[in-house]
């Protein structure tokens, strides 16, 4: 959570090798911090909580987080298949299914049911590799209506884009330039005193 407040637009950015591989500075902030992060869970938290079973880490966690790293995967895995393997019997009994908290649109129909994922509503960017433009991501949404006669419809209806890309080189130098730019094309408000205050209570955190 920290890197997400340190760096609030370009967790936004995917994908996210191609973020590391045009900023090295933020590959070795989150490889150090990482490093940080595993010898605290294994040596410190342990002992400093040692009544304290939250702090001891299961094996499937470690597991994974060693895959992770093995492979420099750093973004959420895909929900869906999962989902249909734990939630079989609602997948049944449901003719739509709509997910959430994911960053990527999931289309699939088979045998009356429909599962979908619209996608994020965050004001996300895509990389060109290339040229190192940042595309903003299209929005969508999930319509649903049903009929007198139980008939259930649905849609997937896209909303507009008003951001503009962006240049990645100019982004990395002014990151809550961007973000109060890119909320003001989307007629977003941020809640600025609350951004900064959190950045201090962090800067505080540190320096401790």
């Amino acid at each position: 959570m920290t890197m997400k407040e340190d760096h609030p637009f370009l967790e936004r950015i995917f994908p996210r090798p191609s973020v590391f591989s045009k900023h090295k500075p933020l590959i070795k902030k989150i490889n150090k911090e990482t490093i940080k992060h595993v010898i605290k869970s294994f040596f410190y938290y342990p002992i400093r909580y040692w009544f304290d079973p939250t702090h001891f880490l299961p094996r499937n966690i470690m597991k994974e987080f060693y895959q992770r790293l093995k492979r420099a995967n750093w973004d959420v895995d895909p929900i869906v298949h999962k989902f249909k393997w734990k939630r079989r019997r609602l997948i049944k009994n449901h003719k739509v299914l709509v997910l959430g908290h994911d960053h990527t649109r999931h289309v699939e129909e088979k045998d009356g049911t429909v599962i979908l994922h619209p996608d994020t509503w965050r004001d996300e960017y895509a990389m060109d590799t290339e040229t190192g433009m940042l595309i903003p991501k299209e929005k969508s949404y999930v319509q649903v209506d049903v009929g007198d006669d139980n008939l259930v419809e649905w849609s997937l209806v896209d909303v507009p884009v008003k951001r503009k890309t962006l240049r990645f080189e100019d982004v990395t130098k002014d990151e809550m330039k961007y973000i109060k730019h890119a909320a003001k094309l989307e007629k977003y408000t941020p809640n600025m005193n609350e951004v900064f205050t959190k950045k201090k209570q962090l800067q505080k955190k540190k320096s401790r």
